[in-house]
């Protein structure tokens, strides 16, 4: 059973089986906690098995009757989805998580930026294969004619996803730059913004992408926090380590769906005007 850790708006949950676990300890607390897991996982441990004991040592999972509740199943989570993919090692699986989240109906639509270091890593085309709509440039385009402004176009979507996120984007979305489509999507977004960090686990360790991402919990995004992942730059064979992405495709449709009902209960009011 995986384990799928989501921090933001000042709040940490850990999603698995169809259940949210509710965690007790500030986000930020419980970020340091998993990256603490490192360790367990390089000398071979199991990565679900060692999230859940460490998080119960450390005090932050409270009693399981007291703290699990169901998440309910939709058949549709919304009509539009807009995924931001941006450059690591983890971007050529994106084709198959979007082609999934279209196969399985979980979205009626799916539109896919597809940033300068992405594509690097992953043709676009595929994406489009698959059924996706992408899209490289904030400018119109004729593959694009009836959108007058892409991002407001894009920003409206029910959800945006920034996955993988590398440290780059993540610094971009949190000095608030609007340098390109995928960082102007956001500054444009309606609904919830979910960030799936994945990078090599010194560069998620650094101080300033700690604070980049505590950044984005103050804007009230919501952090997948990091998995199990690979040391690809040592020769030999990949060594396990801590910096990957965070939740599989089994466990990313109940998480998507955790983060809309949370989203929709605990965002601003708008105020009741006067007659």
């Amino acid at each position: 059973m995986g384990v799928t850790v989501i921090t933001g708006r000042g709040r940490a949950v850990a999603v698995a089986d169809g259940t949210a676990a509710e965690i007790t300890a500030a986000p930020e607390a419980v970020s340091r906690t998993l990256q603490g897991l490192s360790v367990r996982q390089v000398h071979g441990q199991s990565s679900d098995q060692s999230t859940v004991s460490a998080l119960q040592v450390a005090g932050v999972i409270r009693a399981r009757d007291a703290q699990r509740t169901a998440i309910v199943p939709r058949e549709r989570l919304g009509d539009r989805l807009t995924v931001l993919v941006s450059g690591t090692v983890y971007t050529p699986m994106m084709p198959s998580v979007v082609g999934g989240l279209l196969r399985d109906g979980s979205w009626s639509a799916v539109d896919v930026v597809v940033t300068e270091s992405a594509r690097h890593f992953v043709v676009p085309k595929v994406f489009e294969y698959l059924g996706a709509t992408t899209w490289r440039s904030s400018f119109r385009s004729p593959r694009n004619a009836h959108v007058r402004a892409p991002h407001i176009y894009l920003g409206a979507a029910r959800m945006i996803l920034a996955m993988p996120a590398s440290a780059n984007i993540i610094a971009r979305l949190a000095s608030g730059e609007g340098s390109d489509l995928a960082s102007l999507v956001v500054l444009a977004a309606e609904g919830p913004v979910v960030v799936v960090p994945a990078m090599n686990g010194r560069m998620w360790a650094h101080p300033a992408v700690r604070r980049n991402v505590s950044i984005l919990r103050d804007l009230g995004y919501y952090i997948v926090e990091p998995g199990e992942g690979l040391e690809v730059e040592r020769r030999g064979e990949p060594t396990r380590e801590y910096g990957g992405i965070g939740v599989t495709y089994r466990d990313l449709a109940g998480a998507l769906a955790w983060i809309l009902a949370d989203h929709a209960l605990t965002r601003p009011q708008e105020p009741v005007k006067d007659e």
